[in-house]
């Protein structure tokens, strides 16, 4: 997303352009937050994905639920189902998520 000729926005859309679509890497100019570019940007990109037939849209956020729940995105329904392979030498530390997990849900 631009405003003017600065852009304030970014998000990348991994899909099949059939079945599924993980969106990655949403990036929003700190001197934009708060005024719902996020939001804007992820409804922009289900909107226009979904128009292949793609129904069903992952991502991961460590700290922005909110944003994404006006999007329509909630936790996923069979978490036990996912499993992953996570070879970032700065992968999160599951605790550490659960903590900032339950300090979103206490705020």
């Amino acid at each position: 997303m631009y405003d003017g000729g600065k852009q304030v926005a970014f998000a990348r859309a991994v899909t099949d352009s059939a079945t599924f679509c993980w969106i990655a890497d949403v990036i929003v100019d700190e001197g934009h937050r708060g005024r719902g570019v996020g939001t804007w940007l992820v409804e922009v990109i289900t909107a226009e994905v979904g128009q292949s037939g793609v129904r069903r849209f992952v991502l991961a956020t460590r700290d922005a639920h909110g944003v994404y729940e006006k999007a329509g995105f909630g936790a996923l329904r069979a978490p036990h189902m996912w499993m992953e392979i996570d070879a970032r030498p700065e992968r999160p530390d599951p605790e550490e998520i659960a903590r900032d997990v339950r300090r979103l849900d206490e705020a």
